[in-house]
């Protein structure tokens, strides 16, 4: 009960560190007292190769992403942000399986602001190997998957109406919730509400999450009917539900007034139900992409061109993207009288580059095979790389327009990025639209529409 009242902040890093304990304490007998020290100590393992090579990049470039208003996560050189890379380093070492997943610096950033290096450490095991199952954060996602598919079951049954706008629209909730989950609530909710939910987490596990993720959704549902758009319905829902600062009503919405509530056994058993689908979804989408895989490794020998683009700002002038699998250059022409000059940028990939798309300022963005996109400044031949972010899959098209970019996914999700200039976009300036099972292929804007080509399908948002 005091947990849920709200833990003092004096006690709240003696308390968070009992629970953490609680759930590790097999794990630490097994590895023993001096797991961490050894951890951060390796060098030249395996797995430290494996580290450098598969996450090191991505854990870089979002460090400073994760508290930047936070005096101890400003710069490379503050504390915190040394020891939040040690933390990340460390979990990658001890479980190479999962690695390292986007949403775990902020997980452990925050979590830090509680607890020591060390703890810190331990919590982020506690969360990925104890409080959630162990498909939550592989490669696909699936164990969060299946939660999601949860939650929409028991919004349909709790908020009917909602369930039925979205429905409408074809907006799926897992846009807005996925991260909900995956980052424990972390830049959705005021501060205060997360580490209240935070809170109950450590003490009860995910189902506290079904609990406040429905009394949200619940308090803002008004809202949210009223807006008539897909991306308006995103929209006003990530924005409304930052306003929850009232944490004392929602805990008595998700504790008081949810009852009954299903019970520990009930959700598990759904969430099992949905992680067997998915599986078996993901196991056909896999033996697909081997044979594609197959067939493209057999051309990737042989260069070719890939994406022809012209300049917003610089008439006659263009850019084209050439290469195979494991190497990416672009060029960049210029027409005058008939006349082509063509010289390569500096920069080159170390895969096949999908698709490019300019803005004004000689600003390019580039979709690579790795699933990164990356945004360059542009200078004669000279470029330079303002940032890289790794998305879900391998965006197929990009699109600039009006201050957006869209990434159209092999995975069949839309991608849309708000406000991009030469800071990283962040989770809050990312939309994910699910439009289709298959890859989207094309996408072009038509006035205020955007059309969007999957398999024999073809679907128009009004952008």
């Amino acid at each position: 009960m005091l947990i849920r009242t709200g833990i003092p902040n004096d006690l709240r890093p003696i308390i968070w560190k009992l629970l953490i304990q609680q759930q590790i304490v097999d794990i630490k007998k097994k590895y023993g007292k001096y797991y961490f020290r050894d951890l951060c100590n390796t060098r030249g393992s395996l797995d430290e190769t494996e580290y450098r090579d598969n996450h090191q990049k991505q854990i870089t470039l979002d460090l400073l992403r994760t508290l930047p208003d936070n005096i101890h996560f400003m710069s490379p050189t503050c504390k915190g942000i040394q020891q939040l890379e040690q933390v990340l380093r460390a979990f990658c070492l001890h479980n190479p399986i999962i690695g390292y997943c986007q949403g775990m610096n902020f997980i452990s950033g925050t979590a830090m602001l509680f607890l020591g290096v060390e703890d810190t450490f331990w919590f982020l095991v506690a969360v990925t190997e104890k409080y959630f199952d162990k498909s939550y954060f592989d490669y696909a996602l699936t164990g969060a998957q299946a939660d999601q598919e949860v939650l929409k079951e028991l919004v349909a049954r709790r908020l009917p109406r909602l369930a039925a706008h979205l429905d409408h629209y074809g907006i799926d909730l897992a846009t807005v919730t996925l991260n909900w989950f995956l980052a424990l609530f972390h830049d959705a909710v005021p501060f205060q509400t997360m580490i209240r939910i935070w809170d109950c987490f450590l003490l009860d596990g995910t189902k506290v999450l079904f609990r406040f993720a429905l009394a949200i959704l619940s308090i803002h549902e008004n809202e949210v009917l009223q807006r008539c758009d897909t991306i308006s319905v995103i929209k006003i829902l990530k924005a409304s539900v930052r306003l929850t600062y009232d944490y004392e009503g929602l805990f008595n919405l998700a504790f008081d007034n949810m009852q009954p509530f299903p019970s520990h056994s009930e959700i598990e058993n759904k969430q099992k139900w949905y992680l067997n689908i998915l599986r078996e979804r993901l196991n056909r989408k896999q033996q697909l992409r081997k044979v594609f895989t197959s067939l493209s490794l057999e051309k990737s020998r042989f260069p070719t061109i890939e994406v022809v683009t012209f300049s917003m700002t610089h008439e006659g002038t263009g850019f084209i993207c050439a290469g195979h699998q494991t190497k990416g250059i672009i060029i960049r022409f210029t027409l005058t009288n008939n006349i082509s000059t063509m010289n390569k940028l500096d920069t080159e990939f170390d895969c096949k580059i999908f698709s490019m798309a300019l803005r004004e300022g000689e600003i390019g963005y580039v979709s690579l095979l790795s699933g990164y996109i990356v945004a360059l400044q542009i200078n004669d031949t000279k470029s330079e790389i303002l940032w890289e972010l790794k998305i879900s899959d391998i965006a197929l098209k990009l699109l600039y327009s009006d201050k957006l970019l869209y990434a159209a996914l092999a995975s069949g999700v839309l991608t849309v990025f708000e406000n991009v200039n030469k800071i990283i976009p962040n989770a809050i300036e990312m939309l994910n639209l699910p439009i289709s099972t298959a890859p989207i292929t094309e996408m072009s804007i038509v006035g205020d529409t955007l059309w969007l080509a999957t398999a024999c399908k073809v679907t128009i948002i009004c952008s």
